[in-house]
């Protein structure tokens, strides 16, 4: 005969890490806990997911915390966090507060692992032409996944781009204007990244069959909504895995490869830089068309598409 069912008692998330906090004692343990977990409520809550009892957290809510802290900081200190997230929810399942510990089958980074995971130029295009651009959300999957490689955005760049971002005659370039993306990242500051032809065909076909009367987001989900940065996530892992890449890949993936394509191709690392937003970009070379022309053609270092379809070697 099968088990009988266990009924949970229906605690808020937030309560019940109150609650284990305080059964922690006092000093460094207890603060760094309370530091990693409410991190974790945070992003809930940014996510448009707070107020979840603890029953009702899954791996996949874990899964896509890892992957965005895993975009922000070293392998050892997300292995803290996602430690403790396990002992949390341990004490959860002990209390009667959950069935089962959804972060006990996630695996944690391994120590010391500081080198970032990059894609080949193979793999990169095995990814771009994974989804099925004859429908609507294929078309716009493509986009996407080629704004956040060719362009190097983070994946909160990605979800918060407008159609008016869009700049298509923006960089001087071989007498005439090269198209870019103009992006606001970290911290306020805004840039301006020149689009590669592969980029601009791809966001060009999405444009094609992007739904009307949708408001100024640039990328949207099925219901119409601005995407966000966990579906991104979820769509990206799965045309990684159709792709058949074995790798970990996250948003942060290509924006590591992005780079290293580059600095491969031998650009400046100043431009770079400059590219991924890492120093301050005035407003002036963003609004005045600066004629920096080795600025834009730093993206043709980036591999190039033969024809659609093609595959790189």
């Amino acid at each position: 005969m099968p088990g009988k069912a266990i009924a949970l008692r229906k605690e808020a998330l937030e309560e019940a890490v109150s609650s284990f906090l305080a059964t922690l004692p006092s000093g460094n343990s207890r603060r760094n806990y309370g530091m990693d977990l409410r991190l974790f409520l945070k992003f809930l809550e940014e996510e448009g997911l707070s107020g979840l009892k603890v029953h009702e957290v899954g791996p996949e809510h874990i899964s896509s915390f890892r992957d965005r802290e895993g975009e922000r900081v070293s392998s050892s200190t997300l292995r803290r966090r996602l430690c403790a997230l396990r002992s949390f929810f341990s004490w959860a399942a002990s209390q009667g507060l959950c069935a089962e510990n959804p972060a006990s089958a996630l695996p944690l980074p391994r120590k010391n692992n500081t080198h970032p995971v990059i894609l080949s130029f193979p793999e990169i295009e095995r990814l771009l032409s994974a989804p099925d651009v004859r429908k609507p959300l294929g078309a716009r999957d493509r986009a996407m996944l080629s704004l956040c490689y060719y362009a190097g955005l983070r994946v909160s760049e990605l979800c918060s781009l407008r159609v008016d971002s869009l700049r298509w005659e923006h960089f001087p370039y071989k007498k005439k204007l090269r198209p870019a993306v103009v992006v606001e990242g970290k911290g306020g500051r805004v840039r301006a990244v020149p689009l590669s032809e592969e980029a601009v065909e791809d966001i060009k076909a999405w444009l094609s069959v992007r739904p009307e009367g949708r408001g100024d987001a640039l990328l949207l989900l099925r219901s119409g909504d601005p995407l966000t940065p966990e579906a991104f996530r979820y769509t990206l892992r799965k045309y990684a895995k159709k792709a058949g890449i074995g790798k970990p890949v996250t948003p942060h993936t290509l924006r590591h490869s992005f780079a290293s394509h580059l600095a491969r191709g031998k650009v400046r690392l100043d431009l770079i830089s400059d590219y991924l937003g890492h120093s301050d970009i005035s407003t002036t070379r963003i609004y005045l068309h600066l004629a920096d022309e080795e600025y834009a053609k730093g993206v043709d270092a980036l591999p190039r598409r033969i024809k659609r379809g093609s595959r790189l070697l």
